[in-house]
């Protein structure tokens, strides 16, 4: 189908506008919410604050509705914002998260996007900049005032810069990203596959690094005690547990459908690690790395919103299947998008467990696809030469 390239720039172009206005309205302003902004970060800030008096918040929030369960080495950065003002903190917490989406625009369009500063866009890059940024989850995150734009955006730099042998900067960000351990889980195991064991101790470090506050004020021995319990509780939460309706993964949807789930499911994850190793050499790096998001996601522990960390995947997805002139794989891909992004708040009152899952089975057949395609790519020598490249 052809579509002239002055039509395909103005598409882009009002696509990143929609992109960028929802990523605004929606994650600043609550556009469509009914209710206050920043709702998670409030539990950051009330823990460092805890901590500014001298108390442990992994025990005193307990009780509270929303429980604070993050690892000792957070709480110094968390510390940090109990000494501003509760809307300062905010804000600037805000800006760090919109800032953290940009950043991981910049890093796509570099690797596989390629859109140039006043050179005028093609379909495929405005599809692929506006679903980075225009994802549904990342609105909801920024909403919330979570750290997982962050934590995401930490692992993709730590693994660029590896692949630089950046090597300390490398493990800095690690550190950071173990602020949310489960998050970080698959990408440690990776490097430990790959004998990074610099990036991992190093990373060991900086962490203790950061733990400095919690070990001056709750002690060394305590800090970790404390976690532990708190994970404990948080993990008993009816909205935390395998059965909640906003936990993400192939666990939960059989759960949803009565199939009780048991340690035979790690041997999907394990086959796509061993996979990964074998053909690490022939597949690009962006694709061996969300791969370790996508085990994360379906296999260890996430909730709905962490979606976020497949969100360059479907941007590398439909930039690639634009490019290699795949409409019905493309238009394929766009309902699987907006079945993703369809609101659950209207799912989830009709109370069907296996239907409020049902995003589970669509994130599978996206990936599986996204390998297909790339698969028929790397058997086809006439691919496009950005396609053969490695990120």
């Amino acid at each position: 189908m052809y579509i002239s390239k002055k039509l395909q720039n103005y598409l882009s172009i009002m696509a990143i506008l929609s992109a960028a206005f929802g990523l605004v309205a929606v994650g600043l302003f609550g556009l469509s919410k009914g209710s206050q902004q920043g709702t998670d970060f409030f539990v950051f800030y009330k823990a460092g604050s805890l901590l500014l008096e001298g108390v442990s918040p992994w025990i005193a929030m307990m009780g509270d509705e929303m429980p604070f369960a993050y690892p000792p080495h957070a709480t110094s950065v968390f510390l940090a914002y109990a000494y501003l003002p509760k809307s300062v903190a905010l804000f600037l917490h805000n800006i760090l998260n919109i800032f953290s989406m940009l950043v991981i625009l910049w890093f796509s369009n570099k690797h596989f996007i390629h859109a140039k500063f006043g050179k005028p866009l093609d379909l495929a890059q405005g599809v692929g900049l506006s679903v980075i940024l225009g994802s549904t989850f990342a609105f909801h995150l920024v909403f919330l005032g979570q750290i997982t734009i962050m934590i995401y955006l930490a692992l993709l730099l730590s693994w660029h810069a590896l692949k630089r042998h950046y090597i300390q900067v490398s493990s800095i960000l690690l550190a950071f990203a173990t602020f949310k351990p489960q998050v970080a889980l698959v990408y440690i195991i990776w490097l430990s596959l790959n004998k990074e064991f610099k990036v991992i101790i190093y990373a060991g470090v900086y962490s203790i690094f950061l733990m400095i506050p919690s070990i001056y004020i709750v002690g060394l021995i305590d800090s970790f005690k404390d976690w532990l319990l708190s994970i404990e509780n948080y993990t008993t939460r009816d909205a935390n547990t395998n059965n909640s309706q906003n936990v993400y993964g192939l666990s939960s949807f059989l759960r949803s459908l009565g199939i009780e789930t048991g340690y035979y499911l790690i041997i999907i994850p394990t086959l796509l690690m061993g996979f990964l190793y074998v053909f690490r050499e022939r597949l690009p790096e962006l694709l061996i790395f969300h791969t370790l998001m996508f085990v994360n996601v379906m296999f260890v522990y996430a909730h709905d919103v962490d979606m976020i960390l497949l969100a360059v995947l479907w941007g590398f997805f439909f930039v690639n299947s634009i490019r290699q002139n795949r409409l019905f794989l493309t238009l394929i891909g766009f309902v699987f998008l907006l079945m993703l992004s369809f609101p659950q708040r209207i799912i989830r009152p009709l109370d069907i467990e296996y239907l409020i899952h049902y995003r589970e089975i669509v994130t599978l057949a996206f990936f599986m696809m996204t390998y297909i395609f790339w698969g028929q790519i790397l058997m086809n020598k006439d691919a496009h030469a950005d396609l053969s490249s490695k990120n």
